[in-house]
């Protein structure tokens, strides 16, 4: 009997372990919500409204000794909420922009951290570190794989410049360059 319930108890242990390494982060209105991994890689799946629009998103920087989102082991997780309005320095098409979204901060041991924010129409996500004053990226990657083959509406730059100029264009995911 005590082997059964020490087999349980460690079967329970492992099971809430790995369910630590998924964090859930929803938009303030509900409808976004990002599913974060931390086991071994940093992956996501984004959903809109319940459907799954992103899977398997794979993200790391590469900072040459270190790649940031492999192997790191996490130290804390915590959340917030933001409703403020910003008023551009700038005003172009609105002298007041309403910023809300809600953020998942994953900590890391090895300095640093990845921030999540949902959005009511969107999600994005950015590097923290703290290792030292001057760091050198030699490259991010991000995974962007849609579910399904969706039909997206782009801007696709004929070259390297960032005019904004291009039309708009419908394309398949599958046939996105």
């Amino acid at each position: 009997m005590k082997r059964i319930l020490f087999a349980l108890t460690a079967l329970l242990a492992v099971t809430s372990l790995s369910a630590a390494n998924v964090q859930t982060l929803t938009s303030p209105d509900g409808g976004v919500k990002v599913e974060i991994s931390t086991d071994g890689v940093v992956t996501y799946n984004v959903f809109s409204n319940g459907r799954a629009v992103m899977q398997g998103n794979r993200i790391s920087m590469d900072l040459g000794k270190t790649i940031l989102g492999v192997g790191g082991k996490v130290q804390k997780v915590s959340r917030r909420s933001v409703d403020e309005n910003i008023y551009p320095a700038l005003k172009m098409k609105f002298a007041e922009v309403r910023n809300r979204y809600n953020e998942l901060t994953i900590k890391f041991k090895e300095g640093y951290s990845l921030e999540f924010r949902a959005f009511d129409d969107g999600y994005a996500y950015r590097f923290v570190t703290a290792l030292g004053d001057e760091i050198t990226v030699f490259g991010e990657k991000i995974g962007v794989n849609f579910s399904g083959n969706p039909i997206l509406t782009i801007q696709q730059a004929n070259g390297f410049y960032t005019s904004y100029e291009e039309p708009f264009t419908h394309v398949k995911a599958s046939d996105w360059k």
